[in-house]
C-alpha cells in the first residue's frame, strides 16, 4: 500500500495493491465540514428511499438526528443531489 498527502496538506491519497485508490479529507473538523458530513449523510440515507425531490426534503425537515446547520444545508443541495443520484 502507497499513501501520500496533497502538496497543501488537505488531501491524503492511498493506493492498495489490488489497484484501489481512495482519496481522504485531511483536513482538521471544523464546525462548517461536520456540519457539510451530516448533511451528505443524511442525503445518502434517504436515497434508498428517494421517490421524489419533495419526499426527501420532507424527510429532512423531519429527521430529528440533524441540526438545524445540517439541516439547512441539505435541503440547499437535495435539488442536485436528487438530479445527479446515480
Amino acid at each position: 500500500m502507497e499513501v501520500a498527502f496533497s502538496p497543501d496538506g488537505q488531501r491524503q491519497v492511498s493506493a492498495s495493491d489490488d489497484g484501489t485508490v481512495k482519496i481522504w479529507d485531511a483536513r482538521l473538523w471544523t464546525p462548517e465540514l461536520l456540519t457539510q458530513a451530516q448533511a451528505r449523510n443524511a442525503l445518502r440515507r434517504y436515497r434508498r428511499q428517494l421517490e421524489s425531490l419533495e419526499n426527501l426534503r420532507a424527510q429532512l425537515r423531519d429527521a430529528e438526528h440533524l441540526s438545524d446547520l445540517a439541516r439547512e444545508r441539505a435541503l440547499e443541495w437535495s435539488e442536485l443531489f436528487c438530479t445527479n443520484r446515480e
